[in-house]
């Protein structure tokens, strides 16, 4: 999930968390796999979010766990990295933390670069196949961007088949559905 390797200002992408919890968790701070801004860098290129998986038997706070593409570009020739993923198992009762505050947000440019939406999957003894949030910035695309191109959309891979209960769209998430692919709703 790194950048562009040709001599442009390339930051770090994000890295890869992953925590057990036997009993319950109170956050109230953060858990962040985000990568790195290129902010300000002329052709600089920014890498995707990294990856959060959290397994604990209860989940409480206000806190936030993100795998962000933080790139908020200015400059015409750089290009955002794509959201990462998270992923919180809980194994004894409900999420208790505001969902909106788990987030696998795309980068953003000026001139319509930007990076595909990632995923927030939340499994639970109700849901034991998960609810797939797909949510992205609200002011994603600018003047230059219009609609998303094929290549900034949340795919599922050539082969696979998803099994979700439930999938939740917020701002500017598209999940393409390719021949070849399954997704079953078990939720309806």
């Amino acid at each position: 999930s790194s950048p562009a390797a040709d001599g442009t200002y390339n930051p770090p992408a994000g890295g890869a968390i992953w925590i057990e919890v036997s009993g319950g968790t109170q956050l109230d701070g953060s858990i962040r796999s985000d990568s790195v801004s290129a902010w300000g860098q002329w052709n600089g290129y920014s890498g995707s979010g990294g990856a959060v998986y959290l397994k604990t038997a209860a989940l409480s706070g206000s806190g936030k766990i993100s795998a962000d593409c933080t790139n908020t570009s200015s400059g015409s020739n750089q290009n955002s990295g794509a959201g990462g993923r998270v992923s919180v198992l809980i194994t004894g009762g409900e999420l208790g933390l505001p969902n909106a505050n788990l987030t696998a947000l795309g980068g953003k440019s000026s001139y319509g670069h930007v990076g595909g939406v990632g995923t927030v999957l939340v499994r639970s003894p109700q849901k034991p196949n998960g609810i797939l949030y797909l949510r992205d910035r609200t002011d994603k695309y600018g003047m230059y961007a219009y609609r998303p191109k094929p290549n900034q959309l949340t795919r599922i891979p050539a082969g696979q088949t998803w099994v979700i209960d439930e999938i939740v769209f917020g701002a500017n998430a598209i999940l393409e559905v390719p021949p070849g692919t399954t997704l079953d709703l078990r939720g309806g």
